[in-house]
């Protein structure tokens, strides 16, 4: 259930704008909060909620999961704050799951100062240095998105740090305009700005965006499931 968390966050953060017959290009960052409802092939199981805002100068987003399987109960928080020009100051990110009554928790936060990094899980400190250019999950592929004109066929790359998929080293991704399509979403037929995203070897994701800049739906498929994190209306 934490990969499932990490998924919805690579892609809770890519918003866009999206005029009726081409493309509308922001002139900045989108700020503001959205909420989701998340089903596992085809059954609700949970929701999400995200937020992007400004505090005391930096960049500020939030995101949080909750939600049920069988007995299992799983709450997952991140916090994620960079500079207005990217830049990684802090990750903190809590993930619970309560299982028949029992309650575990893993508590993790990373602080940055350049390529430094001081790690702290459940109160083990360790200080790492990543060789590699990294940036956090935060808004700096948007930023390229909006720079590339999200022109049909533009390719993003960057390295994403996340110590709760590898602590010692920066993992790859790359996100790629597919275009605009037109999907189901309930009963409503809908244009929207299709958006994947390749996360390593990991997982791939599918993201479609509406034309406030908000995303509406994102499929991930893992094996024989199905996850699915679909807007709540306003």
């Amino acid at each position: 259930m934490k990969q499932i968390f990490k998924f919805f966050r690579y892609s809770i953060v890519i918003v866009i704008s999206l005029s009726q017959c081409s493309y509308t290009i922001p002139e900045k960052i989108p700020l503001g909060e959205w909420q989701y409802v998340m089903l596992v092939n085809g059954v609700e199981v949970g929701t999400a909620k995200s937020s992007n805002k400004i505090i005391d100068g930096r960049y500020v987003l939030h995101s949080e999961l909750r939600m049920g399987l069988g007995s299992v109960i799983n709450i997952s928080e991140q916090t994620i704050t960079e500079t207005l020009d990217f830049i990684p100051v802090r990750l903190e990110s809590h993930n619970t799951i309560i299982n028949e009554g029992e309650k575990q928790q893993i508590d993790t936060v990373a602080t940055f100062k350049g390529q430094s990094v001081e790690l702290v899980v459940d109160n083990h400190k360790a200080t790492i240095r990543l060789e590699k250019e990294f940036r956090l999950e935060g808004n700096y592929i948007l930023s390229k998105l909006i720079e590339g004109r999200f022109k049909e066929g533009l390719e993003i790359e960057t390295s994403i740090y996340d110590p709760m998929i590898e602590e010692g080293f920066p993992i790859p991704i790359k996100v790629t305009v597919r275009g605009i399509v037109r999907i189901k979403i309930g009963d409503e037929s809908r244009r929207l700005i299709h958006i994947t995203e390749s996360i390593a070897d990991i997982k791939s994701i599918d993201s479609y965006i509406d034309e406030s800049g908000v995303m509406i739906k994102t499929v991930i498929k893992m094996l024989n499931t199905t996850i699915e994190l679909i807007k709540k209306e306003d």
